[in-house]
């Protein structure tokens, strides 16, 4: 596990000093940059009671999220997702999954998150609200799920959610400051927190904000951006 730790602090470290050092992301992303910093604080006293209420750092979390928002601003125009949702409530998420609303979050995500905590009797007691009826028909838990997923108050539960499962999971790497723990949480969240620690560390290092992996054109750090907004608001 020590050498674990040195591994996460050597690459944190490195990917946030070189992704972050010359890149002025507000110029970069210019109106996506203003509509994600104005959607934050049209929102920003639901932001803090929920952040108060979960016992998080409101601009630690909200760094976590703030690429999604700047990605939602570039992609709003191609949002069309009543189909998919059709397809959702009737075939799960095993056949078809996509992200919704501001913080770019999927059906898969949520499932996710009601699964750990459903069997982590403290992160139950916290966020049992997260727990949909499993009596229910599976069609209407699924399309519970969607409508709460429109909607940015419970987005924000979903993300303490998030946060306090990683810190579960990950409570035995040791980061040495909060731009190393950013970096790791905001990777997680981006590429899927029930990866393993090391293919996480790996994938802090890489940049393929905001059109994919499969974009062979310039693209950029989501974690240094996190770390940009962290550090610069």
């Amino acid at each position: 596990m020590k050498k674990l730790v040195l591994i996460v602090s050597f690459l944190m470290c490195t990917t946030v000093l070189f992704s972050t050092s010359t890149i002025d992301y507000p110029t970069l992303f210019s109106d996506d940059y203003k509509f994600a910093n104005k959607l934050l604080a049209n929102h920003a006293d639901l932001i803090k009671k929920k952040a108060a209420y979960y016992h998080h750092s409101v601009k630690f979390s909200t760094a976590i999220v703030f690429p999604e928002l700047l990605r939602y601003s570039i992609f709003s125009d191609f949002f069309e997702t009543k189909t998919l949702e059709l397809l959702y409530i009737q075939s799960g998420s095993s056949k078809v999954d996509f992200s919704i609303g501001y913080f770019q979050m999927k059906p898969s995500f949520e499932e996710q998150l009601e699964q750990d905590i459903s069997t982590n009797k403290r992160l139950k007691q916290c966020y049992s609200k997260l727990l949909i009826n499993k009596k229910l028909p599976i069609a209407k838990q699924r399309k519970i799920r969607l409508q709460r997923l429109k909607t940015i108050d419970w987005q924000l539960t979903y993300l303490h959610a998030f946060i306090a499962i990683c810190e579960n999971k990950f409570s035995t790497i040791n980061f040495n400051n909060t731009t190393e723990k950013l970096t790791f949480f905001a990777t997680a969240y981006n590429c899927g927190y029930r990866k393993k620690i090391t293919e996480i560390i790996q994938k802090s290092t890489q940049s393929h904000f905001p059109y994919g992996i499969r974009y062979k054109g310039p693209q950029y750090s989501y974690c240094a951006i996190s770390n940009y907004y962290l550090t610069h608001n």
